[in-house]
């Protein structure tokens, strides 16, 4: 904790150590992992200055704010500042209800502010939550100075006091001086300057070591506008709108501007050889060498001031108007709306910043106007930013708001249903602004990665989280993250049959056997062969027809996944064989006829037929055969006749048993007698 110790005077309040509610914070300030503190300062040269000088940012750092106007020009241009001029939001607020109070001022990672009576301290340091105040220097009135950082030392008016306090806790010292200090000390070579409201209008020139004199010098009317120092010169202006250009080293006026017929409450800029001042009218004031240069009016708020840079000056009204004009003549080089009364702008990284009655901060591009963003404050704001380290800070009618340039994670991931053993590719290209993106840290699944683009790959089953963090130049980050669900791969579902050329009325086996499940198994059949439906691993089904059939057959394993396949079957009829041809029965050799032997004269005496002494065959006609089935070719006579010849005596005398005749031979295969 750190205090600003002093010892108590009159008509100087008190300080503290104590720390507010945590009501008084809202909002936070990541921890800023590329802070860069750059080399400090003695004089640097600026555009600001007048033809020849230098203005003087006294031993303080590049990425600091250490003053009203920056500089001790007032310029309100801050050219190695980094600001943030695209995606700013408002990051936190520091809750402290104000209706007046001064510019932020950023310097040794801290940020020093008046808001009415008081002056607070917010450590703004790696690691430590923005917002909170780490001291408070009390005051008895209201308090319009701003406070100047230099070398580890604060200055402040304080009520009539001008006050330098260690940062670091160390005693300072105190100078009372005759009337209230309202204005913004300005430190330049080892000196304080300030003025006061005293009716005689002192400007004051203490050591900065010791708050010992080196001189002062009266302008006769009340001092209510900030100091700048160019170049061994000290620039005023009073309440009776006299400009005073006094010699750094003896206190000596070189000149007096007296053509101003109002009162000058803004800060003296000093830029490009001129002087620049807006009245208590709203008019704006050139001076070039005690005299008038240009002026334009413009209806500039009270106590506004310009800011100049590279040859331009800007400047709001009280309409809703920045100006941009040329330094040399006051024409217009372009105009922009803001919404309302603008503050003092301030230029860093090629970009004008305003403030507004309307609570927005405007970033403007500085060549052309183009407006880069239009940032939420959240309530009026009531001070010009101030710029460093790609913060920019202002205070409203709610308290300190703190502005930087926000990134955003996000991310994509394909497939978008991805499966166990797949490559998924995870995205953050839709992560942005990606020109202030510094690095991307992936957690997947417990895994770290870092990229923009990373490839993972699951083996089981599950719901994995994977998160991704961005973090910007300015070290704030944002982190999302998405719960990727990783299922199994679906199984492949197939079919074989047998036989191959099945024929109607054929029993067909059809097996699922070569179906495959490459992460699981499979545990349902269903088989669908026309209309009819049956399961199990191998079926069999008959067709009583040829045709053409489809079989579908689906699988699915145990955690739901299916595939279906579907077959064309095709049932043919058989192919008729040929019949084996019959033979043409050829016809059978003839026999020889026997040659008769001679006859007898022997004849059996009850027949009147001759008696042969040996068998005799009598041949039979290819016509008989067919009537005498089972009979070869020659019938036998005799007294041998086969048993089973039907129709034949097998009697002695060999005569048929019918009363029927014996059936005629065909003349053809009959023999005569006389043969």
């Amino acid at each position: 904790m750190v205090g600003w110790p002093h010892r108590r005077d009159r008509d100087t309040g008190d300080s503290e150590t104590s720390r507010p509610n945590e009501s008084e914070s809202v909002g936070k300030r990541a921890s800023s992992t590329r802070r860069h503190y750059l080399q400090t300062l003695g004089a640097i040269t600026a555009g600001a200055g007048l033809a020849g000088e230098t203005t003087q940012l006294a031993n303080a750092e590049r990425t600091s704010w250490p003053q009203f106007g920056y500089d001790t020009a007032n310029t309100g241009h801050a050219p190695e500042n980094r600001a943030p001029v695209v995606n700013a939001a408002k990051q936190w607020e520091a809750a402290n209800d104000a209706t007046s109070g001064s510019v932020p001022v950023v310097a040794d990672g801290r940020l020093f502010v008046t808001v009415e009576d008081n002056v607070y301290g917010y450590n703004l340091e790696d690691g430590v939550t923005g917002g909170d105040w780490s001291w408070r220097l009390r005051g008895e009135n209201a308090v319009g100075s701003t406070p100047t950082v230099v070398d580890g030392t604060a200055y402040v008016g304080l009520d009539k006091d001008i006050r330098a306090v260690s940062i670091e806790g160390n005693e300072g010292w105190t100078y009372i001086t005759e009337g209230r200090i309202e204005t913004s000390p300005v430190v330049a070579d080892g000196v304080v300057y300030a003025g006061s409201r005293d009716e005689n209008g002192r400007l004051h020139a203490r050591d900065a070591t010791d708050g010992s004199e080196v001189w002062t010098h009266q302008t006769w009317s009340p001092i209510r506008s900030s100091p700048a120092v160019a170049d061994g010169t000290v620039y005023v202006g009073n309440d009776y709108g006299n400009v005073y250009a006094i010699d750094t080293a003896s206190g000596e006026r070189r000149w007096t501007y007296r053509d101003i017929p109002e009162p000058i409450r803004s800060a003296v800029v000093v830029g490009d050889g001129r002087i620049f001042v807006a009245d208590g009218a709203g008019v704006l004031h050139a001076i070039r060498d005690g005299s008038a240069d240009w002026s334009r009016d413009l209806g500039v708020p009270v106590g506004v001031s310009p800011a100049v840079a590279d040859g331009t000056v800007y400047v709001p009204d009280s309409d809703g108007t920045l100006y941009a004009l040329d330094i040399g003549d006051g024409s217009n080089g372009w105009t922009a709306s803001i919404d309302g009364p603008g503050t003092t702008p301030v230029v860093a990284s090629g970009t004008v910043f305003v403030g507004t009655n309307g609570g927005t901060v405007h970033a403007f591009e500085t060549v052309d106007g183009a407006e880069r963003y239009a940032a939420d404050a959240g309530s009026p704001v009531l001070s010009a930013p101030s710029v460093a380290d790609g913060w920019l800070y202002v205070l409203t009618e709610q308290g300190i708001a703190a502005f930087s340039e926000f990134v955003s994670a996000a991310f994509e991931y394909e497939p978008s249903n991805p499966k166990t053993g797949q490559t998924i590719t995870f995205d953050a290209s839709s992560s942005g602004p990606d020109q202030l993106i510094s690095s991307y840290e992936w957690s997947i699944g417990g895994q770290q990665a870092t990229g923009e683009t990373v490839q993972a790959t699951f083996d089981d089953i599950d719901n994995y989280t994977v998160a991704l963090t961005v973090t910007g130049e300015n070290g704030l980050t944002d982190t999302t993250e998405q719960l990727i669900p990783v299922s199994g791969q679906a199984p492949t579902a197939a079919i074989e049959h047998t036989p191959s050329e099945p024929i109607p009325n054929e029993t067909v086996t059809f097996s699922a056997a070569p179906s495959t499940d490459p992460d699981g198994e499979i545990v349902s059949y269903q088989w669908l062969i026309g209309t009819e439906s049956k399961s199990g691993e191998q079926i069999e089904h008959t067709f009583d027809r040829a045709g053409e059939f489809h079989v579908q057959l689906t699988v699915e394993d145990e955690t739901g996944k299916t595939d279906t396949v579907q077959q064309r079957f095709v049932v043919s009829e058989p192919t008729p064989t040929e019949p084996t041809p019959t033979p043409t029965p050829t016809e059978p050799t003839p026999t020889p006829t026997p040659t008769e032997p001679a006859p007898t004269n022997d004849t059996d005496s009850a027949t009147g037929v001759s008696e042969s002494t040996e068998d005799e065959w009598v041949p039979i006609g290819a016509g008989a055969l067919t009537t005498l089935t089972g009979i070869a070719g020659w019938l036998h006579f005799g007294r041998d006749v086969p048993e089973d010849v039907h129709g034949v005596d097998s009697a002695e005398n060999g005569q048929p048993v019918d009363d029927e005749p014996p059936a005629q031979l065909p003349d053809d295969e009959s023999e005569s007698e006389n043969e």
